[in-house]
């Protein structure tokens, strides 16, 4: 009965019906689909550390925020070198396999990095080393999942696809924001790590049950995929010979990574940069921990939210007037935190932050899901999502600098500058249909 019952409400969410998609109530059947649905309900999960890891890290360790957002930005490069990953998966399948054991290695490779946290005691070395292999623990498996997904996308199915990853994700987001800083009080800083620990098992299990057909990689083709790599790679370090020379299909792909970094790279309260945010709010302003995970609940209700007006209304409209106004509107709500700030303004901002959030993020993470070439899909979709990730380890290690040295205020007109950077970039996107 309740799974009937949720199945009716994700299909609302998504937009997604029998009627409307045909093939895509697979989500339910296919179990490639069950396995994006719950990687990413996991990735929204780990939203339980969003309030108590950076405390612990204050309250703990006696962290300073510099060093906080250090610390996040550090292990955070390790999302940078995603296109290693998808190359190492698209070119070395492990007995025959390309995804699969992938996803079970390092899901594990994960858990262990919480529990080493959950389990030991505390200190800067331990915490460090644990979260560079949560971290590429949680990368090489973002990465192999998505190939599998860019795999599994069809013109009429990528949106859809899309949406359905995301508003995974943002589910568990919502369900785990408000319990991570409940649970502080309940069962303390290493009790939620060991939950967290265990959440990367239902990946491992999920994958266990998916089904992929063996490849066979001859040199040759290990040699060609690894030139396409290199390729990349060099072609980033001279964008200019990139617009010049690759087709209008690649274009669209080099003018979404260049608006990607743009709009990651300043200071925004979605990401890392809200480890000063948080620090505020619970020095400065006295908030529980409760009220912080509400916090986060209420802005990942806001991303979900995102999602399915998205997926609902605007998946055919020009995503340059979504960006626009997204943009726009995202960054006046920014603003509005230099206003008197209280529990009730919190959540307005918060909320308002996830919905134009990801209304602007959705439409080019489609825009990438269609251009990816061939044969390489994971490797060159890790590049888009490198670039995104550059831009906010930017973002994450200035945020903390600004906060530190110039107070609330400046980190939050800054954010507000930055949000307007992208608008000039979003005429060289291109719009549905052309």
């Amino acid at each position: 009965m309740l799974l009937k019952l949720f199945k009716k409400l994700w299909q609302v969410l998504t937009g997604i019906t029998e009627k409307s998609a045909k093939g895509l109530s697979l989500i339910w059947t296919d179990k490639d689909f069950r396995l994006f649905a719950i990687v990413y309900f996991v990735q929204g999960a780990l939203g339980l550390t969003t309030v108590s890891f950076p405390l612990f890290l204050k309250q703990e360790l006696g962290m300073t925020v510099v060093a906080i957002t250090t610390m996040m930005a550090s292990y955070g490069t390790l999302w940078l070198i995603k296109p290693l990953y998808g190359a190492i998966s698209d070119a070395l399948p492990i007995f025959g396999f390309r995804r699969k054991p992938y996803i079970m290695l390092f899901s594990a490779v994960s858990s262990i990095a919480w529990a080493l946290v959950a389990f030991y005691p505390p200190s800067y070395g331990l915490v460090f080393f644990a979260m560079f292999l949560q971290s590429l623990g949680f990368a090489f498996t973002d990465v192999v999942i998505d190939g599998l997904a860019v795999e599994k996308s069809t013109e009429k199915t990528a949106g859809k696809i899309q949406s359905i990853m995301w508003g995974s994700r943002m589910a568990g987001m919502m369900v785990s924001g408000f319990l991570g800083g409940y649970l502080i009080g309940v069962i303390g800083y290493q009790g939620i790590f060991t939950i967290v620990a265990m959440l990367p098992c239902a990946v491992i299990i999920a994958t266990m049950f998916v089904k992929e057909a063996k490849v066979v990689i001859s040199k040759e083709k290990v040699l060609n995929i690894w030139s396409k790599v290199k390729a990349w790679l060099s072609n980033l370090k001279k964008p200019s010979k990139v617009i010049a020379d690759l087709s209008s299909k690649y274009k669209a792909l080099a003018f979404a990574s260049l608006f990607i970094f743009v709009s990651n790279m300043f200071p925004h309260f979605t990401t890392g940069s809200l480890a000063p945010f948080t620090i505020f709010m619970k020095e400065s302003l006295d908030f529980s921990d409760s009220l912080l995970g509400l916090l986060v609940t209420v802005m990942s209700l806001g991303k979900l939210l995102g999602v399915i007006i998205y997926a609902l209304f605007l998946d055919g409209v020009d995503l340059r007037r979504v960006l626009k106004w997204s943009i726009i509107i995202s960054s006046m709500v920014t603003l509005f935190a230099l206003l008197k700030f209280n529990p009730t303004s919190a959540l307005l901002i918060h909320l308002c932050w996830g919905v134009t959030g990801y209304i602007s993020f959705l439409p080019v993470m489609k825009l990438a899901v269609k251009s990816c070439p061939k044969s390489i899909e994971a490797t060159v979709f890790a590049l888009l999502m490198s670039i995104s990730n550059l831009g906010s380890t930017v973002a994450t290690l200035s945020s903390g600098y600004v906060y530190e040295y110039y107070g609330l205020q400046a980190l939050i007109v800054l954010a507000f500058i930055g949000g307007l950077l992208a608008l000039p970039f979003i005429k060289y996107l291109k719009g549905e249909g052309e």
